[in-house]
């Protein structure tokens, strides 16, 4: 069971590290090259996203280096976060692709959607599903070994 704690752990690692380059890329290839008219507010919604966006990568690879080492309470805490990066993309389109005026559609998905390219990266390459999956998965074999140790 520890051995599968740590890869996990380690895939949390990873998967982190590539949605923050990716994260980083995105950045770097439109640096200069913002679509639209940006205003302070369209940078402070942006800021905002991608914050929020980072911040649960980040977490993700905390929760990670906890997998490693061998703390039980991360399992279902990683399942949480995958959660919630799933929740949170699929917020994020409908904000900002399926439900924001046409005259703001441009920077909406142009801009505000590089901010949300770290959860982005995770979410539709489908390790934030596979993670959830994995993290109920573990999480059900502990409380399985604790209940038959009691």
């Amino acid at each position: 069971m520890r051995w599968a704690m740590r890869v996990f752990g380690t895939l949390n690692i990873v998967a982190s590290l590539l949605s923050l380059c990716y994260f980083a890329g995105m950045i770097q290839m439109h640096l200069g090259r913002w679509p639209g008219n940006l205003t302070s507010r369209d940078w402070i919604v942006f800021y905002a996203i991608g914050s929020a966006s980072t911040s649960m990568v980040v977490c993700g690879a905390y929760l990670g280096v906890r997998l490693i080492r061998g703390n039980p309470n991360a399992t279902w805490q990683t399942g949480v976060l995958f959660l919630m990066e799933i929740l949170w993309e699929w917020t994020d389109v409908y904000t900002t692709w399926l439900n924001v005026p046409a005259s703001k559609r441009t920077i909406a998905v142009a801009f505000w959607g590089i901010a949300d390219s770290a959860i982005e990266a995770q979410v539709l390459s489908g390790y934030a599903v596979l993670g959830l999956v994995a993290a109920l998965v573990l999480s059900a074999i502990q409380q399985h070994r604790r209940q038959a140790s009691t």
